[in-house]
C-alpha cells in the first residue's frame, strides 16, 4: 500500500502543475490578443486612410475592442489561477512544513527561514512577478514579429533589451554588498529592539534606557547608511534604464519615420512597431525588476521542497486505547553537539515507575532533571536508550495520544496566544467548560480568574503581562490537568507558587495518586518530598540514587520554602553510584517500583 504522505507529495506536484499549464494556456491567450492594438493600429493608417470606408473602420474597431474584453478578461483570469495556485500550495505544504519543524530537533534557526521562505514563496506564486515570469517567453516573438516588420526595427528592440538587461546587472552588481549589509545591519537593530523591549520594566527600573537608545541609534545609523550607499547606486541606474527605455522608443518610433520616408514601410508600421516594441520591454523590465524576488522564491522552493522530502514520517503504531501510565527507562543517555565534540547530559538512566505513585527528583542545577523530564514528557527524543509507556516505546504513540495520557507542564511554562479557556482546554474546537473548570481548581488558579473581567475568556499571548509567570504556570497546570493524562511530568510546577497555590498543587498531586496517576515532578523545594512515594536524585547527569520516601523525609523536612539539592562531592568527584534493585510497593497503593542504577 503506497504511502499517504507520497501519495498527498504526489497529489500537491499534479495539482500545481495543472495550474501551470492553465497559467502558460491564458498566457498565450493574453500575449495574442496584446496584438490587437498594433493590428488595429496598421489597418487604420492602412486601409481606412487609404480606401475611406467607415464600415471597415467600425468593424476593425469593435473587433479591436471585443479583443480588448477578452484581453481583460484573461489577465483576471492569469491572477486567479495564480492565487489558486499560491492557495493550493500553503494548503498542501503548511501541514507537513509545520510537522517537519515542531518535530525536527535539529532545525534551529532555521526554523524561522523556512517559515520565513513559506510566506516570501506564497507572496511571489499569487504575485505579478510570476505572471510576468510567463510573460518573458513571448519577448522573442515579438522580436520575430519586429523583425518581419523591418530587420532594423528587430535589431534596435533586441539592442534595447540587452542594454536594460545589462544596466540591471551592473545595478546589482555594484549595489548586491551595501544591500546585504543594510539588511545584516537592519537585522540586527531589529532584533536588539525587540530585545530590549521585551525587557521593558527592568530598563525602566535600572535608568538603562539613555544607554539602550544610544546604542540602538548606533545601529540603526549604520543601516541606514549602507541603505543609502545602495539607494544611491540604485537610483543611478533607475535613471539611466528610464531613460534608454524611453530613448529606445524615441529610436524606434523616429526610425521607422526614415524607412516610410524611405518608401521601406508603410505609415502605420511606425506606431504597431512602437507599441509591439513596447510589449517585448515589458515583461523583461517586470523581471529584471523583481529577479531578487525570482532568485529568492526559486532558492525558498528547493529549501521548502529538501526540507519537506527529508522529514521522515512519523509511524502511525497501534497503542492501547486506555492508558494506565507505568513508565519504563532503561539505557537512557542524551547527548548535544556542541562543535567538536558531542556533549552527555544525560548517561544510563534506568528506573521504572508503576501508576499510582508520586516520583521527586531532585538534585543540583546542571545535574539533568529538566532534560530528564523533556525526554519523559515526549518533547525531545534520547540519543539513545528507550521510554516506554505501557510497554509501548514513546515514540510509537501518536502525538495526539502521547500529549492525552501525558501531562507536561515544562521548567518556562507559557500560555500561548487565545484566551485562558482555549489555553487550558488544549485549543479543542468544542471544549467541556466544566472540566476546564475543574482543571483550574486543581491548579488552584479558578478563584483568580473568575475575578477577572473577562474570566476565563480573558486573552492572553505569550509575551503579555496579563498573567503573572506563577499564574501562567498554574494557567499551563490546569492545561496538563485538563485532558485526565495517567502520567504526570511537572518540571518545578511551584518554582512561581506562593503558599496556598502551592499547597492546592500539593492537594492535586495526591488526588491524582488516589487516582491511580503516574506523577513525575522535579523540584528544588522539599515540599515536595510530603506527597513524594520514591525520590530520585541526580548530579551530573546520572542518578545517584532512587530511594522509597518511607515518611522520615515527609516529617523531617517541613519546611516548603528551603530548597534541596543533592551535595556535590568534595574535590568535584561523583558521589559513588551503587547498583541498587529496589522492589517495593508505596504504603496503601499496589504498584512494584523497580529501579535500576549502574555504574
Amino acid at each position: 500500500m503506497e504511502d499517504k504522505s507520497v501519495t498527498d507529495k504526489q497529489e500537491l506536484r499534479n495539482s500545481l502543475l495543472r495550474n501551470v499549464k492553465w497559467l502558460f494556456v491564458f498566457s498565450v491567450a493574453a500575449n495574442v490578443l496584446m496584438l490587437a492594438m498594433p493590428i488595429h493600429m496598421i489597418a487604420v493608417y492602412d486601409r481606412v486612410l487609404v480606401s475611406g470606408s467607415r464600415e471597415t473602420l467600425l468593424y476593425i474597431t469593435a473587433i479591436a475592442l471585443a479583443a480588448l474584453v477578452l484581453l481583460g478578461v484573461t489577465e483576471a483570469v492569469r491572477m486567479m489561477i495564480a492565487q489558486r495556485m499560491a492557495a493550493r500550495y500553503v494548503t498542501g505544504t503548511a501541514g507537513a512544513l509545520f510537522s517537519g519543524l515542531i518535530h525536527d530537533e535539529e532545525a534551529g534557526r532555521e526554523k524561522s527561514q523556512l517559515m520565513r521562505d513559506f510566506y516570501a514563496l506564497r507572496t511571489f506564486l499569487s504575485g505579478r512577478a510570476m505572471v510576468a515570469l510567463f510573460d518573458l517567453p513571448f519577448t522573442p516573438l515579438f522580436l520575430v514579429l519586429l523583425f518581419t516588420l523591418h530587420i532594423h526595427l528587430g535589431f534596435l528592440t533586441l539592442g534595447g533589451i540587452v542594454i536594460l538587461a545589462g544596466l540591471a546587472f551592473a545595478n546589482r552588481k555594484l549595489s548586491a554588498e551595501s544591500s546585504q549589509q543594510a539588511t545584516r545591519s537592519n537585522s540586527d537593530a531589529v532584533a536588539f529592539s525587540q530585545a530590549v523591549l521585551s525587557r521593558d520594566e527592568d530598563i525602566r527600573a535600572m535608568g538603562l534606557f539613555p544607554t539602550f537608545l544610544q546604542r540602538w541609534g548606533k545601529k540603526m545609523e549604520g543601516a541606514l547608511n549602507h541603505a543609502d550607499d545602495a539607494a544611491s547606486v540604485e537610483a543611478f541606474f533607475f535613471g539611466l534604464s528610464r531613460f534608454f527605455r524611453q530613448g529606445l522608443q524615441i529610436l524606434i518610433m523616429a526610425w521607422g519615420a526614415f524607412l516610410v520616408l524611405e518608401g521601406s514601410l508603410s505609415g502605420g508600421v511606425i506606431f504597431a512597431a512602437s507599441l509591439i516594441s513596447s510589449r517585448a520591454f515589458v515583461p523583461v523590465e517586470q523581471v529584471i525588476g523583481s529577479w531578487d524576488r525570482v532568485v529568492h522564491a526559486w532558492g525558498a522552493w528547493h529549501n521548502l521542497s529538501d526540507f519537506v522530502d527529508s522529514t521522515p514520517v512519523r509511524p502511525s503504531a497501534i497503542v492501547p486505547q486506555m492508558t494506565v501510565g507505568d513508565v519504563d527507562v532503561e539505557g537512557l543517555h542524551y547527548e548535544v553537539d556542541s562543535g567538536k565534540r558531542s556533549l552527555s547530559i544525560l548517561r544510563n538512566i534506568n528506573f521504572s515507575l508503576k501508576s499510582g505513585n508520586v516520583l521527586a527528583i531532585i538534585g543540583p542545577t546542571g545535574a539533568g532533571k529538566s532534560t530528564l523530564a523533556k525526554l519523559l514528557a515526549g518533547a525531545t527524543q534520547p540519543t539513545f536508550g528507550s521510554i516506554r509507556l505501557d510497554d509501548f516505546d514513546l515514540s510509537m504513540w501518536p502525538d495526539s495520544r502521547r500529549g492525552s495520557s501525558i501531562g507536561y507542564v515544562p521548567q518556562d511554562a507559557r500560555v500561548f496566544p487565545g484566551s485562558i479557556a482555549e489555553n487550558i482546554s488544549r485549543y479543542e474546537t468544542y471544549p467541556d467548560e466544566d472540566r476546564v473548570i475543574e482543571a483550574a481548581r486543581r491548579a488552584g488558579i479558578h478563584s483568580q480568574i473568575a475575578k477577572m473581567p473577562d474570566a476565563y475568556a480573558t486573552i492572553v499571548t505569550g509575551d503579555n503581562n496579563a498573567l503573572s509567570g506563577g499564574q501562567q504556570q498554574q494557567v499551563a497546570l490546569a492545561r496538563a490537568f485538563y485532558a485526565s493524562p495517567r502520567v504526570l511530568v511537572l518540571d518545578e510546577p511551584n518554582a512561581h507558587l506562593d503558599q496556598t497555590s502551592e499547597d492546592a498543587l500539593m492537594r492535586s498531586l495526591s488526588l491524582a495518586r488516589d487516582e491511580g496517576v503516574s506523577s513525575i515532578v522535579v523540584s528544588q523545594r522539599r515540599s515536595i518530598l510530603k506527597v513524594a512515594d520514591f525520590v530520585l536524585t541526580m548530579n551530573d547527569g546520572e542518578i545517584v540514587s532512587f530511594k522509597e520516601n518511607h515518611g522520615q523525609w515527609r516529617a523531617r523536612h517541613s519546611d516548603d520554602r528551603e530548597q534541596v539539592n543533592a551535595p556535590a562531592m568534595a574535590g568535584g568527584s561523583k558521589p559513588e553510584v551503587t547498583v541498587r534493585q529496589l522492589n517495593a510497593t508505596a504504603p496503601g497503593r499496589s504498584g512494584q517500583v523497580r529501579v535500576e542504577a549502574e555504574t
